[in-house]
């Protein structure tokens, strides 16, 4: 196209501005709607949560994780970005099955190009082997038990090359971080 033809049409996007942005549909809409409700029902200080509040929370979580399996199982997973907003729910569930199946959906989000899913990945599978009494890989997992904060046990043999390619810190600063937990900071 030459210049002289172009000229109208640039002018024109000038004029107009950007074109807007494709709207999500279906299924993507929904569950980046599920997961900024997710993330925004942890946005809270949960030392100062009532009985009711925490019910709350764990029926909206309840909510989202069974339309997050209805539509897993109907393969309504189209984008990276839905393969992680999907573990992303899927990791606050209960059961070691649905941290097994958020460590699958969040390896297919960084597999399709959305580096979140890398975290998550070692995340979810932090998590998976901690609900089965096996001993976390990556150290992502920080729990009170009652008797203050712990991320034991944590498997031998990791290293921080390995986890910096999950997006993982090294395990001195996740130790860092526990020490802070642990001294109420």
């Amino acid at each position: 196209m030459s210049l002289r033809r172009m000229v109208p049409t640039l002018v024109g996007a000038v004029l107009l501005g950007p074109a807007p942005a494709p709207q999500e549909e279906g299924v993507s809409a929904e569950l980046r709607a599920m997961y900024e409700e997710d993330q925004a029902a942890r946005r809270v200080d949960w030392s100062n949560l009532s009985p009711t509040e925490m019910k709350e929370m764990a029926s909206g979580d309840e909510e989202r994780l069974q339309r997050v399996l209805d539509i897993v199982a109907l393969e309504e997973l189209k984008t990276a970005e839905d393969h992680y907003h999907a573990a992303m729910i899927l990791q606050h569930g209960g059961e070691a099955e649905h941290y097994l199946l958020a460590h699958v959906l969040s390896c297919a989000a960084a597999f399709e190009g959305d580096a979140r899913g890398r975290w998550l990945a070692a995340a979810a599978l932090d998590r998976y082997l901690q609900q089965i009494d096996q001993p976390q890989v990556f150290g992502t997992q920080y729990r009170n038990m009652g008797e203050g904060w712990t991320m034991e046990p944590i498997a031998e043999g990791m290293t921080d090359s390995v986890r910096a390619t999950h997006s993982v810190p090294p395990l001195s600063e996740a130790l860092e971080r526990l020490k802070s937990f642990q001294s109420g900071e």
